[in-house]
């Protein structure tokens, strides 16, 4: 993710990013529990931390930039 944000700001600085991950546990498959939450988590939580983190540096240092988290109140 991060290679990707790097390559597509330098054609077009990025001033605003949205991230959106999110999939149920219905969704995932008929894993174990633990491994149903480490899935849970590595597209919930850790898709949206790859999406922004690349962006935190460039919007400091131009002095602008904005981000948006979308999140669901949907899950099983």
């Amino acid at each position: 993710m991060k290679e990707f944000i790097d390559k597509a700001d330098l054609v077009s600085p990025i001033d605003l990013v949205i991230a959106n991950a999110g999939v149920s546990g219905g969704l995932i498959g008929d894993k174990p529990f633990e491994e149903k939450i480490i899935t849970l988590f590595n597209i919930n939580v850790f898709g949206v931390f790859n999406t922004i983190n690349p962006l935190l540096e460039k919007f400091k240092e131009r002095r602008k930039g904005q981000i948006a988290v979308v999140a669901s109140i949907s899950g099983n």
